[in-house]
């Protein structure tokens, strides 16, 4: 019989986002992962600038904050949660 695993995790601070983008696309060493495998990974949602190129987690997070109306004269609570991880195998 098959199995899953789903895992979420909040993202409270940009310097989380940062080390997860860099865990994610492997720009640190990630001593528990399988470098042969790495190719079955996919991103279900891609990161697109609004030049058309990719960006990280933090540049993206900022410019969907930049584009909300709401946001232009609210600020992003202390204790707000800023982003999910959700992460499915």
């Amino acid at each position: 019989m098959g199995y899953c695993f789903m895992d979420i995790k909040k993202i409270k601070s940009l310097n989380v986002m940062a080390a997860k983008y860099k865990h994610n696309y492997r720009e640190i060493t990630v001593p528990n992962a399988v470098p042969e495998l790495s190719g079955m990974n996919r991103e279900l949602v891609p990161l697109i600038g609004k030049d058309g190129n990719p960006v990280d987690y933090n540049e993206a997070f900022k410019q969907k904050m930049e584009s909300l109306e709401y946001y232009k004269d609210h600020k992003l609570r202390s204790n707000a949660v800023l982003a999910y991880e959700i992460v499915t195998t």
